[in-house]
């Protein structure tokens, strides 16, 4: 299970892309749910894209509910960033924007989807490293560890000079760690 940042941060992909397919599927052109929405088009395609832009909404879904998936999603966002910053440089695109027409608005579309990919990254490393609580985590896991240690250096410090003398067994004076 995720943190509840993380978790709303992968349902707030699965609404962005509901509303991408909703877009395509109608052909609305709203900048932010069409990367290139001032290009030319065929309907056709964009109903093929709103299908397939479901496999997101299911792949962001799953991660919002399942951890082992979120590492996943999170790949394939990202190989979306760079594919849509392949089409960007392209000479493709190019040839179908207007004479003087900047590629700007789509590259800026380019980086917010990537500044999105960065914070569910930023949240993915960070349970993976502290744990999926959303405070505190760190800190009671390194105290529960210190408190380990401190523990195995009094049971060293306190067993060792007994096993020198010869006055206790191993098995019976570690007995209480079983």
């Amino acid at each position: 299970m995720n943190s509840k940042p993380t978790k709303y941060a992968f349902l707030i992909g699965v609404a962005y892309f509901c509303c991408m397919a909703v877009a395509h599927f109608f052909s609305i052109k709203v900048p932010v749910l069409f990367v290139y929405y001032n290009t030319p088009f065929y309907a056709y395609q964009d109903k093929i894209i709103s299908f397939a832009v479901c496999a997101y909404v299911a792949l962001f879904y799953a991660a919002a509910r399942h951890r082992a998936i979120a590492r996943d999603a999170i790949i394939v966002l990202g190989l979306t960033v760079l594919g849509l910053g392949a089409v960007n440089r392209s000479d493709a695109l190019a040839s179908v924007l207007a004479p003087g027409q900047s590629s700007l608005p789509y590259w800026l579309q380019t980086a917010a989807i990537g500044l999105y990919l960065i914070t569910l990254t930023v949240l993915y490393a960070r349970e993976m490293l502290i744990g999926p609580r959303c405070s505190g985590g760190f800190v009671r896991r390194w105290r529960s560890y210190s408190d380990s240690c401190c523990l195995l250096i009094r049971i060293i410090a306190d067993v060792r000079p007994a096993l020198r003398a010869g006055h206790a067994e191993p098995h019976r004076t570690l007995k209480f760690l079983y």
